[in-house]
This record gives C-alpha cells, structure tokens and sequence, in this order.
C-alpha cells in the first residue's frame, strides 16, 4: 500500500502542482517544501560561492525539523510531498566544495536515519529549455537568472538519483513537452499507479 509519496525533480519541472491536486483529490495531506521562506535563497543566487554553505546547510535543517514534525502524520495516512529529503545531497554536490560536501554529507546521513521514507518516489524530467520556460512564467523574481548550465548539471545530478537501488519504489516520468495535456497525462499516470501500485520497483514512462 502506497502511503507516502515525494515527488521529485529540477527547478520548474511542476512539483508542487501535481503534489496538490493529487492531495486534493484523493485526500491526503500535502506536505510542501518551505524554501520561499529561506531569507538565504535569494542571496545565494546572486553569490553563489559566498552563500552556498550556509544556504544548503540550513535547508537541510529546515527540511529535516519539517520531517520530524510530520513523521506522525506520515504514519497515519496518505501524504504527497513535492520534495524528497535526499534532494538535500542533489543540490549540495552541486553547489558546495568538495571540502565542504564531505561536512555537509556526514551531517545529512546522521539525519536522514531518522525520518520518515516514502513509499513511492516519483522523478519528474523536463529538458532545460522548457524548464526555463516554466522558470519565467511562474515568475519568481530571483529565480530569473538561473543560468541553463545550472539547471543542466541539476539534471545530471537527479539523472544519476534515477539510477540509485532503493528499497522503495521509483516511478519516473520523461516529458517531451510542457504542455498541459502532458502534465494532465502525468497526472493521471501517478494517480492510477498510486491507486494500483505495481510489483515493479522501477518504471519509465515518457509522455
């Protein structure tokens, strides 16, 4: 029985739209990331090297206090979430040193024992163009300058997530388009598989 869902992928890709309306419509609880509320986030875009540390560092606190805090609600019944802890490592191998990775990776495994799993993850892919595409429309102002390699090497990163052996299920789904119907056909495609999960501990499905 699938219970707890995160749903996962790079800047843009729709997380959070299809992480509430599925909790919308099969009644669950939507347990969303708080990153707006990171004073760091807007800092960090615009010096990178000098914020990199401290911004991932307290995300990973900021997302494992939420964790904690949900780890009853996430025993008792359905919840959809539009990020998956692990992401904590995604972004940091990306943006910190690898002195400062090292730091930073100790502290996550120590964390990371301590919450909740989920059932099923579900990889949401989308190429770089249409991402920033998605990037402008929704229009957050700082996130307006993410440069297109920085999104590529996100991509790389959950690419090789993909790709990890986890004890719980993966679907992933590989997006030709941005269009509506595609999301739509997403969208249904997860809610089916959450209704009547497969035996397959991986799938790919491209839309």
């Amino acid at each position: 029985m699938i219970k707890y869902v995160c749903i996962e992928g790079n800047i843009g890709v729709g997380k959070s739209s299809i992480a509430f309306k599925l909790t919308e419509e099969l009644g669950g609880a939507f347990l969303p990331e708080e990153f707006e509320e990171n004073p760091l986030l807007p800092l960090f875009y615009k010096e990178p090297e000098k914020f990199a540390f401290p911004v991932e560092f307290s995300f990973l606190l900021d997302r494992f206090r939420q964790q904690k805090k949900w780890n009853e609600t996430i025993s008792n019944g359905l919840v959809i979430s539009d990020y998956y802890f692990e992401k904590c490592l995604y972004f940091a191998k990306l943006n910190l040193t690898e002195k400062d990775y090292l730091v930073f990776e100790e502290k996550y495994t120590t964390l990371a024992n301590e919450i909740k799993h989920p059932d099923l993850l579900v990889f949401i892919r989308l190429d770089i163009e249409l991402l920033q595409k998605n990037i402008k429309k929704r229009n957050r102002a700082y996130e307006q300058s993410i440069p297109d390699d920085y999104l590529m090497r996100l991509n790389e990163q959950y690419s090789r997530a993909i790709n990890i052996v986890r004890k719980h299920k993966v679907l992933s789904f590989v997006l030709s388009n941005n269009e509506q119907s595609s999301y739509d056909s997403l969208y249904r495609e997860l809610k089916s598989y959450i209704l009547n999960p497969s035996n397959n501990h991986f799938i790919e499905i491209h839309l």
